[in-house]
């Protein structure tokens, strides 16, 4: 591991361009003055609808029940404006935007296995997004933060072991990548002092190619630690993308989930149709979304969206009592020309790959456009 930790330390890692050795006293009144002018930051109108614009409109709310719906109007961006720049003068956070609500979400099947969401007002929402875009005009990361930045570092990171991957079996050539789960304990090793690092063995998995064919030799690393290896069709879990030897596309499990969501939608008798239209746009289909940007377009099985398509057709069917001659176009024709406007699977599996290609385009990755 420390052989590991020095490989990729001395190839990524960047020291700080500016440190300061001592921090002065607090600024002086007239000092903090001279800041204040230099600095300006008075949050208008249009900086709130900008971001209220790009935010979800059935988005959750906080404890304060605000809607995000309230926040996009005119008017209260005027007045949050004047609030929010306030606050930064005064240095005065109001108790409602210091109120949370957190939640317990299942992670999965496991009942006992549970994730924390923690959900603050959409006001308080509003104005950090405000500030985010303000002081990151003053401000840089590395390139290699991926975590808690609005960037597509999942995407980025699938993408650039796809792509090595896929240029081991086309040159014949060796590879080695290793999933490893990683848990942070109490000593450290470096960043601080140090950081240690204990390799759960029973969830890690490595990929290896030797001379483009995929091996199935246990990976040792050298300490005693043996990496299982994932083996020729194994089916392996990266930041929610399926790998074999290439990210590929579970289309059972989809399909699964897919017709089970659509399933208990059309049976559901809390919900009137019109209800139940509006969640196949905005709740079912997302779960598609994600897939289809990861997995190349070739791991698609043939059919599978058409496929995706007849089953929600069926589902609209049922939910709107249709007759069964109905013209496939009414489903997929614009709701201002009074229809359903329903989401084509097969023209929307190409367009997500085309909309992640801009995304990593406009993120500016370099080892993306190396691979």
């Amino acid at each position: 591991m420390d052989d590991l930790y020095d490989s990729f330390t001395g190839r990524f890692e960047e020291r700080k361009s500016q440190e300061r050795t001592s921090y002065p006293h607090p600024p002086t009144v007239e000092e903090q003055k001279a800041l204040n002018n230099a600095f300006p930051m008075e949050i208008s109108a249009d900086m709130i609808s900008n971001v209220a614009r790009r935010i979800r409109i059935d988005t959750s709310t906080g404890p304060d029940h605000v809607i995000m719906r309230i926040v996009k109007q005119k008017e209260v961006a005027a007045v949050l404006a004047v609030i929010d720049t306030i606050m930064l003068q005064w240095s005065y956070t109001p108790a409602k935007y210091r109120h949370y609500r957190t939640v317990l979400v299942p992670k999965g099947s496991n009942g006992k296995d549970r994730r924390p969401i923690t959900i603050c007002s959409v006001l308080r929402r509003v104005v950090k997004r405000v500030l985010d875009r303000y002081f990151k005009s003053f401000t840089s990361v590395s390139a290699r933060q991926y975590g808690f930045t609005s960037s597509p570092g999942v995407h980025v990171a699938s993408f650039i072991i796809g792509g090595c991957l896929q240029h081991a079996k086309t040159t014949k050539s060796d590879i080695c990548v290793v999933m490893l789960d990683v848990k942070l304990v109490n000593r450290a090793r470096s960043l601080l002092l140090e950081i240690g690092f204990h390799v759960n063995t029973g969830k890690s998995k490595a990929i290896v190619l030797q001379k483009g064919i995929q091996s199935s030799a246990p990976l040792d690393l050298g300490d005693g630690t043996i990496i299982p290896v994932s083996l020729p069709g194994e089916k392996n879990r990266y930041l929610g993308t399926t790998i074999t030897d290439q990210p590929a596309f579970d289309h059972e499990i989809i399909i699964r989930s897919l017709t089970d969501s659509l399933e208990k939608l059309a049976r559901s008798n809390l919900l009137h149709s019109d209800q139940k239209l509006n969640i196949i746009n905005q709740f079912i289909w997302p779960q598609l979304i994600f897939p289809l940007q990861t997995a190349p377009l070739n791991t698609f099985p043939n059919g599978f969206l058409q496929a995706v398509d007849k089953v929600v057709r069926s589902t609209v069917k049922e939910i709107v009592r249709f007759p069964t001659d109905i013209p496939n176009s009414f489903f997929y024709a614009p709701r201002k020309f009074k229809s359903l406007g329903v989401m084509n699977a097969e023209k929307e599996g190409s367009f997500q790959h085309v909309n992640i290609c801009f995304g990593l385009e406009k993120d500016g990755e370099p080892l993306v456009l190396v691979v």
